[in-house]
């Protein structure tokens, strides 16, 4: 910051922003990395993935919640503000669960719980490393899916990419840091509307 001016530099070089004619986010969740894009956008930088669309993607609960609002079809999913009073949650999603952290990424800290004492024992071991009930969300599990998911890119009103992701042995998470694998997936029409009516 110099008076007025803003200046951003990039290895060790200013960066030249009338030279892009628009930017493309790819951010971790670092707080730094939320500033340099607000500063960015403040600047009048065209950015295609803004920060709050960036922000609702990395946030599982607000992701479910906005589909939901938007009628778009999603999985039962629950979260607990407390690690006591659950029987609302089985209720909801059966016995056989899948949990995440609602900011988690890669398939990290998703776990799969099929006993009410397992769930007890869960909250109790998050509570013991400081994870508070509201950062953990569940979904049912989906049996049918049998560690398969359809993943879909979809940009400008158009689906410009689709994949398969699957998961080996007895793996349930299909994610391709892991030891997942993808391959392309020709959509049904039905899967082809959810995914452009989600955008």
């Amino acid at each position: 910051f110099n008076g007025n001016d803003i200046e951003i530099y990039y290895n060790e070089e200013k960066l030249e922003l009338e030279r892009y004619k628009f930017m493309i986010l790819v951010m971790d969740g670092k707080r730094e990395n939320v500033f340099i894009a607000e500063t960015l956008e403040k600047m009048g930088v065209k950015i295609v993935n803004t920060v709050g669309s960036t922000r609702l993607a990395k946030n599982k609960i607000r992701t479910k919640l906005a589909l939901t609002e938007a009628g778009i079809p999603t999985i039962p999913t629950a979260i607990n503000f407390s690690q006591y009073r659950l029987q609302p949650i089985f209720d909801l999603l059966g016995e056989e669960v899948i949990y995440k952290l609602n900011r988690g990424a890669l398939g990290k800290g998703v776990a799969y719980l099929n006993s009410k004492i397992s769930l007890i024992s869960t909250f109790e071991l998050l509570a013991a490393a400081g994870i508070t009930p509201s950062n953990v969300i569940f979904e049912k599990f989906i049996q049918e899916s049998a560690g398969r998911d359809i993943r879909v890119i979809v940009a400008g009103g158009k689906i410009i990419g689709a994949m398969q992701r699957e998961a080996h042995g007895i793996e349930f998470r299909g994610n391709l840091s892991g030891v997942g694998e993808g391959r392309e997936v020709e959509l049904s029409s039905v899967s082809r509307d959810i995914a452009i009516r989600s955008m």
